[in-house]
């Protein structure tokens, strides 16, 4: 079983899988010493990367786009059938986003950062609104904030190096 199934299967809850990690951890380490082992972890670190970002640009695709449309038929009293269309964005991004296998609020959290700038730009190139250093400004600030919390310490990393110090003082 390779990093990324053994991931996929810790989020999703089982067991077995978790028990294969901690069995497979002396393994893993013996062979993240090689460099080839390095490089494939690597690899398997930017691929997930990239499909996570590919997750978070069609996620905001479809809500930006779906809430533009629902905005177009209510606002505007555009074609019915927009509202249709926009309704059925929004609920393909609900699907689309359980694709990811972070836990929940740290996805989102830093979705909303992405999801801050793809609006400025959607506003630019759909709108024709550009903008202004303030629009560049306050995302940037939500990248930052997201970037904080996407490669901060997540609870159980805090709560494994807490015991971990405490193990070693005794």
């Amino acid at each position: 079983m390779d990093g990324l199934n053994v991931y996929d299967s810790c989020a999703h809850g089982s067991v077995a899988a978790a028990a294969e990690v901690a069995a497979l951890s002396g393994a893993m380490l013996l062979q993240a010493s090689s460099p080839h082992a390095a490089s494939t972890s690597v690899l398997h670190s930017l691929a997930a990367g990239i499909v996570a970002l590919v997750i978070f640009v069609a996620c905001g695709f479809l809500e930006i786009g779906g809430g533009y449309l629902v905005w177009l038929q209510i606002k505007d009293h555009k074609p019915w059938w927009l509202l249709l269309v926009g309704c059925v964005a929004l609920s393909a991004y609900g699907f689309v986003a359980t694709l990811q296998t972070q836990d929940f609020g740290r996805v989102y959290a830093v979705y909303g950062g992405l999801f801050i700038v793809m609006s400025v730009l959607w506003g630019w190139a759909v709108d024709g609104v550009r903008p202004t250093v303030y629009d560049w400004l306050g995302a940037a600030l939500c990248c930052v904030g997201a970037a904080v919390i996407y490669f901060g310490p997540t609870p159980s990393s805090a709560s494994a190096s807490a015991s971990a110090s405490t193990s070693s003082a005794a």
